[in-house]
Protein backbone atom coordinates (compact mmCIF):
# COMPACT_ATOMS: atom_id res chain seq x y z
CA UNK A 1 0.00 0.00 0.00
CA UNK A 2 1.53 3.09 -1.01
CA UNK A 3 1.41 6.42 1.24
CA UNK A 4 -1.42 7.61 -1.04
CA UNK A 5 -3.64 4.46 -0.13
CA UNK A 6 -2.83 4.73 3.19
CA UNK A 7 -3.69 8.74 3.71
CA UNK A 8 -7.27 7.98 1.96
CA UNK A 9 -7.49 4.51 3.73
CA UNK A 10 -6.91 6.76 7.48
CA UNK A 11 -8.94 9.90 6.49
CA UNK A 12 -12.11 7.01 5.73
CA UNK A 13 -11.23 5.45 9.08
CA UNK A 14 -11.35 8.90 11.07
CA UNK A 15 -14.06 10.40 9.20
CA UNK A 16 -16.18 7.01 9.71
CA UNK A 17 -14.97 6.79 13.54
CA UNK A 18 -16.84 10.80 13.97
CA UNK A 19 -19.67 9.78 11.96
CA UNK A 20 -20.31 6.83 14.91
CA UNK A 21 -19.21 9.01 18.07
CA UNK A 22 -22.12 11.34 16.61
CA UNK A 23 -24.51 8.38 16.86
CA UNK A 24 -23.83 7.12 19.78
CA UNK A 25 -24.00 10.40 21.23
CA UNK A 26 -27.67 11.17 19.68
CA UNK A 27 -28.71 7.80 20.49
CA UNK A 28 -27.35 7.80 24.13
CA UNK A 29 -28.64 11.89 24.40
CA UNK A 30 -32.27 10.82 22.74
CA UNK A 31 -32.79 7.69 24.59
CA UNK A 32 -30.68 7.59 27.72
CA UNK A 33 -32.67 5.69 29.94
CA UNK A 34 -32.83 2.71 27.03
CA UNK A 35 -29.20 3.27 26.25
CA UNK A 36 -27.98 2.51 29.93
CA UNK A 37 -30.16 -0.17 29.83
CA UNK A 38 -28.97 -2.18 27.11
CA UNK A 39 -25.20 -1.17 28.46
CA UNK A 40 -26.07 -2.96 31.60
CA UNK A 41 -27.44 -6.10 29.97
CA UNK A 42 -24.70 -6.20 27.27
CA UNK A 43 -22.17 -6.49 30.32
CA UNK A 44 -24.36 -9.11 32.45
CA UNK A 45 -24.45 -11.01 29.16
CA UNK A 46 -20.65 -10.73 28.92
CA UNK A 47 -20.01 -11.71 32.63
CA UNK A 48 -22.73 -15.07 31.99
CA UNK A 49 -20.90 -16.33 28.47
CA UNK A 50 -17.24 -14.88 30.16
CA UNK A 51 -18.05 -16.88 33.34
CA UNK A 52 -19.38 -20.04 31.35
CA UNK A 53 -16.65 -20.40 29.34
CA UNK A 54 -13.90 -19.80 31.66
CA UNK A 55 -15.32 -22.62 33.70
CA UNK A 56 -15.77 -24.87 31.24
CA UNK A 57 -12.12 -24.26 30.00
CA UNK A 58 -11.11 -24.44 33.74
CA UNK A 59 -13.20 -28.04 34.71
CA UNK A 60 -11.79 -29.16 31.49
CA UNK A 61 -8.22 -28.62 31.60
CA UNK A 62 -5.53 -30.80 32.53
CA UNK A 63 -5.65 -31.43 36.29
CA UNK A 64 -2.44 -29.82 37.62
CA UNK A 65 -2.65 -27.00 34.79
CA UNK A 66 -1.19 -24.16 36.58
CA UNK A 67 -4.31 -21.80 36.02
CA UNK A 68 -6.74 -24.23 36.39
CA UNK A 69 -7.99 -23.29 39.47
CA UNK A 70 -7.84 -19.57 38.86
CA UNK A 71 -9.61 -19.87 35.39
CA UNK A 72 -12.67 -21.95 37.51
CA UNK A 73 -12.49 -19.06 40.42
CA UNK A 74 -12.80 -16.35 37.67
CA UNK A 75 -15.38 -18.17 35.31
CA UNK A 76 -17.63 -18.22 38.79
CA UNK A 77 -17.18 -15.11 39.95
CA UNK A 78 -17.54 -13.74 36.32
CA UNK A 79 -21.06 -15.64 36.01
CA UNK A 80 -21.95 -14.86 39.36
CA UNK A 81 -21.71 -11.27 38.76
CA UNK A 82 -23.39 -11.24 35.06
CA UNK A 83 -26.14 -12.64 37.21
CA UNK A 84 -26.48 -10.48 39.85
CA UNK A 85 -25.85 -7.41 36.99
CA UNK A 86 -28.58 -8.81 35.08
CA UNK A 87 -31.32 -9.07 37.70
CA UNK A 88 -30.65 -6.09 39.65
CA UNK A 89 -29.34 -3.80 36.75
CA UNK A 90 -30.68 -0.22 38.72
CA UNK A 91 -28.24 -1.38 41.71
CA UNK A 92 -25.21 -1.90 39.08
CA UNK A 93 -25.84 1.22 37.82
CA UNK A 94 -25.95 3.21 40.97
CA UNK A 95 -22.96 1.41 42.34
CA UNK A 96 -21.35 2.80 39.11
CA UNK A 97 -22.45 6.19 38.99
CA UNK A 98 -21.40 6.02 42.72
CA UNK A 99 -18.04 4.58 41.89
CA UNK A 100 -17.57 7.62 39.44
CA UNK A 101 -18.79 10.30 41.66
CA UNK A 102 -15.74 9.57 44.26
CA UNK A 103 -13.53 9.18 41.10
CA UNK A 104 -14.22 13.16 40.49
CA UNK A 105 -14.63 13.93 44.32
CA UNK A 106 -10.90 12.22 44.72
CA UNK A 107 -9.95 14.27 41.44
CA UNK A 108 -11.53 17.51 42.90
CA UNK A 109 -9.24 16.83 46.27
CA UNK A 110 -6.02 16.79 44.30
CA UNK A 111 -6.90 19.68 42.58
CA UNK A 112 -7.20 21.83 45.32
CA UNK A 113 -4.29 20.09 47.04
CA UNK A 114 -2.29 20.99 43.91
CA UNK A 115 -3.36 24.48 43.74
CA UNK A 116 -2.13 25.09 47.52
CA UNK A 117 0.84 23.10 47.48
CA UNK A 118 2.17 23.70 44.28
CA UNK A 119 5.91 26.11 43.78
CA UNK A 120 4.67 26.18 39.93
CA UNK A 121 2.79 28.68 38.33
CA UNK A 122 1.46 32.06 39.15
CA UNK A 123 -0.90 32.75 41.71
CA UNK A 124 -3.79 33.15 39.76
CA UNK A 125 -2.89 29.46 37.92
CA UNK A 126 -2.63 27.98 42.03
CA UNK A 127 -6.15 30.08 42.71
CA UNK A 128 -7.76 28.75 39.27
CA UNK A 129 -6.43 25.25 40.60
CA UNK A 130 -8.34 25.51 43.67
CA UNK A 131 -11.42 26.60 42.58
CA UNK A 132 -11.14 23.94 39.97
CA UNK A 133 -10.94 21.56 42.43
CA UNK A 134 -13.45 22.87 45.05
CA UNK A 135 -15.80 22.61 42.30
CA UNK A 136 -14.81 19.92 41.01
CA UNK A 137 -15.22 17.99 44.83
CA UNK A 138 -18.90 20.00 45.14
CA UNK A 139 -19.95 18.25 41.51
CA UNK A 140 -19.19 15.07 43.23
CA UNK A 141 -20.77 15.53 46.38
CA UNK A 142 -24.27 16.54 44.92
CA UNK A 143 -23.87 13.74 42.13
CA UNK A 144 -23.93 11.43 46.11
CA UNK A 145 -26.73 13.28 47.47
CA UNK A 146 -28.74 13.26 43.66
CA UNK A 147 -27.77 10.17 42.28
CA UNK A 148 -31.06 10.31 39.60
CA UNK A 149 -30.15 14.12 38.72
CA UNK A 150 -26.74 13.35 38.51
CA UNK A 151 -26.77 10.11 36.37
CA UNK A 152 -29.10 12.11 33.59
CA UNK A 153 -26.71 15.18 33.82
CA UNK A 154 -23.65 12.75 32.92
CA UNK A 155 -25.08 10.57 30.58
CA UNK A 156 -26.18 14.36 29.01
CA UNK A 157 -22.21 15.32 29.21
CA UNK A 158 -20.76 12.34 27.89
CA UNK A 159 -23.27 12.77 24.73
CA UNK A 160 -22.47 16.49 24.31
CA UNK A 161 -18.83 14.98 24.41
CA UNK A 162 -19.73 12.60 22.09
CA UNK A 163 -21.32 14.60 19.16
CA UNK A 164 -18.49 17.51 19.62
CA UNK A 165 -15.68 15.46 19.76
CA UNK A 166 -17.49 13.45 17.16
CA UNK A 167 -17.76 16.35 14.16
CA UNK A 168 -14.20 17.34 15.20
CA UNK A 169 -13.03 14.26 14.27
CA UNK A 170 -14.88 14.72 11.08
CA UNK A 171 -13.67 17.97 10.03
CA UNK A 172 -10.01 16.54 11.18
CA UNK A 173 -10.21 13.54 9.06
CA UNK A 174 -11.94 15.79 5.88
CA UNK A 175 -9.01 18.01 6.07
CA UNK A 176 -6.89 14.86 5.20
CA UNK A 177 -4.90 15.89 2.10
CA UNK A 178 -4.67 12.78 0.00
CA UNK A 179 -3.11 13.99 -3.13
Amino acid sequence: MDSKELLKSAKTYIIFEGVLAILFGLILMLWPGLSVTTFIMFIGFYGIIHGLISLVMGIFSQKGEPNRGLSIATGALSLLFGIIILNMPVLYAAFNLYVIAAMIGVEGVFLAIQGFTSDEGTTGHKIMLVIAGVLTLLFSIWVFFNPKEGGILMIFLLSLTLIISGALTIAAGSSIKTK
